[in-house]
């Protein structure tokens, strides 16, 4: 009869560590997968709302400079040659200056102090060439959640561009855009300089700008402590001297 006990309590005790065993796993699964189908639903929210989510960087073939000079400005310690005549009127934030010209270009500049979504071009690199496809159920929660992370960066700039993701290789600078210039989307900039040094502007504008016309305002971009005679003022619009 003990014998019997004792056995009964063994068996009991192996079906509670069983059903207790069980009950992590299943606990441990239920966490798994919830979190995948969440960062799963983030992704794909974020997708139609985001052609450009889906893309990597592409080259930029288009080369070609326009021989139309612009406006020289100085902007948060850059001199940038603008697709410009005359400024029309501006506008000035705490962390970003709004130019709008005669011509109907419109251009907006950021602080990069401010509005820095990389460190270093790396960082960029690294976060424009994820995809929501990356995005894997038998990956950990932690491996998905640096994707989703990455995303949420490239969303960052891609959110109302249209077009495609170039790489901008100059001497200059080097960096991204955001879109093709045509119609009333935007093409953004996100670039650095060769100090690594961050640089985000976009375009905004009432007709298209070609590519040429963007091309020799990337070009024209100079740190202005790199002037021989640099009198700018940070946030200034001024002419260039």
């Amino acid at each position: 009869m003990k014998l019997f006990q004792n056995k009964s309590r063994r068996t009991i005790a192996r079906v509670i560590g069983f059903l207790l065993l069980s009950s992590l796993i299943v606990c441990a699964v239920y966490v798994h997968f919830n979190d995948y189908f969440y960062i799963v639903k983030q992704a794909k929210y974020d997708s139609p709302r985001c052609p450009l989510l889906s893309s990597r960087p592409q080259p930029l073939t288009n080369a070609t400079v326009s021989a139309v000079p612009g406006k020289n400005i100085s902007i948060f310690n850059y001199q940038i040659e603008i697709p410009c005549s005359d400024v029309d009127g501006t506008v000035q934030f705490p962390h970003l200056k709004r130019i709008h010209c005669a011509n109907g270009n419109g251009f907006t500049f950021y602080d990069p102090d401010f509005y820095k979504t990389w460190t270093t071009y790396d960082s960029a690199v690294n976060s424009l060439n994820s995809l929501p496809s990356q995005i894997n159920i038998f990956h950990s929660h932690r491996a998905n959640s640096h994707v989703l992370l990455l995303l949420n960066e490239k969303t960052n700039l891609a959110l109302m561009a249209k077009g495609h993701i170039y790489r901008i290789n100059l001497s200059n600078v080097r960096g991204f855009q955001f879109g093709d210039g045509s119609g009333i989307f935007e093409t953004k900039f996100a670039l650095f300089d060769k100090q690594n040094r961050y640089i985000r502007f976009s375009i905004g504008s009432d007709k298209p700008i070609t590519q040429d016309q963007i091309n020799r305002m990337l070009q024209s971009i100079k740190r202005v402590s790199d002037l021989p005679d640099a009198t700018f003022d940070r946030a200034s619009t001024g002419s260039a001297k």
